[in-house]
């Protein structure tokens, strides 16, 4: 079995060139150290291919914030022993009351800074649900165990290492726009160092819904409601309707 994952988001990057790897029983690859070692240890202990993709997501959502995340979309592409293609389309979708004019400025031309910062900028989040739809569907292991790695990173912290630190310091002006990005990558309203321990208990509460609830742990409840009070108080127009209603499709 294989999965390639491809889910959106605005990161900053540094290039790296690699030698090529090659393996015999599986592989895992992905942007971050931590995010592959549970993706290995998940096929090590019986998962297959789905369920460390899926492990894998979730972490990236706790460790790689630049990019990994549960706000963001994407799409699976799933190919099975037996030869059978999926896809799962898990993109975000325009809230209800978007419009064709949002992103324009009073004269009428596009207002670029609506378009890549603030409320206006993002969707409906379709990254939880997909990975949620791609265990149930296709994975071995209980949605819990997956999602364990991640659930622990969150509450007890990982280190900074010096990719993320970078990322830190290039976004380090924008985060500076808004409270709540602040509140959790900020270090007394610094950059985080090298080093430094980001515990985020929030987001595991979060996680620890949705590895008990699936799907409904994140799009429905409290959730929707604050990434609808969110969105808005940074002049987005999602509300928690849009969110409660979105659903990935398996093409």
């Amino acid at each position: 079995m294989l999965i390639l994952v491809c889910a959106t988001s605005t990161a900053f990057a540094q290039i790296s060139v690699l030698k090529p790897a090659f393996g015999t029983h599986g592989m895992v690859s992905t942007s971050d150290s931590i995010a592959t070692a549970v993706g290995v240890k998940i096929l090590k202990e019986g998962g297959n291919a789905i369920d460390a993709a899926v492990a894998v997501g979730f972490v990236l959502a706790v460790t790689y914030p630049q990019a990994g995340n549960l706000g963001g979309g994407g799409y699976y592409m799933i190919h099975l022993r037996n030869g059978k293609n999926y896809a799962i389309d898990a993109r975000e979708t325009a809230p209800a009351e978007a419009s064709r004019n949002m992103y324009l400025d009073s004269a009428g031309n596009v207002d670029n800074e609506k378009e890549l910062v603030g409320g206006l900028s993002v969707g409906v989040p379709g990254n939880v649900d997909g990975m949620v739809l791609a265990e149930k569907k296709f994975g071995k292991l209980a949605l819990k165990k997956v999602m364990q790695p991640a659930i622990e990173l969150a509450e007890k912290g990982f280190r900074v290492n010096e990719k993320l630190k970078f990322n830190f310091e290039h976004a380090f002006k924008l985060f500076k726009k808004f409270p709540s990005t602040m509140k959790y990558f900020s270090r007394n309203d610094t950059t985080f160092r090298e080093g430094d321990l980001i515990v985020q208990k929030d987001l595991a509460k979060v996680l620890i819904k949705i590895a008990g609830k699936g799907r409904d742990g994140f799009y429905r409840g409290e959730v929707p409601k604050l990434i609808a009070e969110e969105d808005q108080a940074h002049g987005g127009v999602i509300s928690a309707r849009d969110v409660e209603k979105y659903h990935a499709e398996i093409r």
